[in-house]
């Protein structure tokens, strides 16, 4: 999920105020895209930028901020989108209380193919390596078992993700659950004498989302 924040005051703030403008389910640097944030921010009524990043496209993951993805200029006669720099990204992580300072991109191979992981499994990855910290550039996700512990392959080294509940959070409209609460721990598998053990390098709670047919 992406969204167009608008962050008030940053030049002066350690922790800026921001709003949320606009939610989409993807995000690419297209003219469409471009005039859908245009007229949002006319029928919202919001202020042109007087600063260099005061808008900016944030991707999250289970409500994990994990990348300051794009500026996006809001002026009078001409709106475009470019890199979010250095500067840009510690105003972001200052608002958001996260680190996108040395953030990277995480590229995600998904050798799953079962229909009911597909919608969330990626999105859920992310999230838990984010909040880890793990700084890394590619994750390989290997397996799902029945009981939904999840096995990764991260820059070369053996991880897994034991889950450990799922609670109902949300309903559609036909009444159908359609989010989860998941607890869950990362572990790295590390070789000892005895062949290898599970590490633990953090635990928390997500919230998963899917869409019912």
């Amino acid at each position: 999920m992406y969204r167009l924040l608008r962050f008030i005051d940053n030049e002066t703030n350690t922790a800026p105020d921001y709003e949320v403008v606009l939610e989409l389910d993807k995000f690419e640097e297209s003219e469409e895209i471009l005039n859908k944030f245009i007229k949002v921010c006319k029928e919202k009524n919001l202020p042109y930028s007087d600063g260099y990043y005061d808008y900016m496209v944030i991707e999250y993951a289970c409500e994990v901020p994990i990348k300051a993805e794009s500026i996006f200029y809001y002026k009078d006669k001409k709106s475009a989108f470019d890199v979010v720099e250095w500067d840009g990204r510690v105003i972001a992580s200052s608002a958001l209380g996260c680190d996108f300072t040395d953030q990277n991109y995480l590229e995600i191979t998904n050798n799953v193919t079962d229909k009911g992981y597909i919608q969330w499994l990626e999105e859920f990855v992310k999230a838990v390596v984010t909040k880890a910290k793990l700084k890394c550039s590619e994750i390989i996700i290997d397996d799902i078992e029945w009981n939904r512990n999840i096995f990764l392959n991260i820059d070369g080294h053996e991880y897994d993700i034991r889950t450990w509940s799922f609670i109902p959070s949300e309903e559609d409209k036909k009444g159908h659950t359609c989010a989860e609460s998941v607890s869950y721990t990362l572990f790295k598998n590390v070789k000892d004498a005895t062949g290898s053990h599970g590490e633990e390098v953090s635990d928390g709670i997500l919230n998963i989302t899917w869409k019912n047919k």
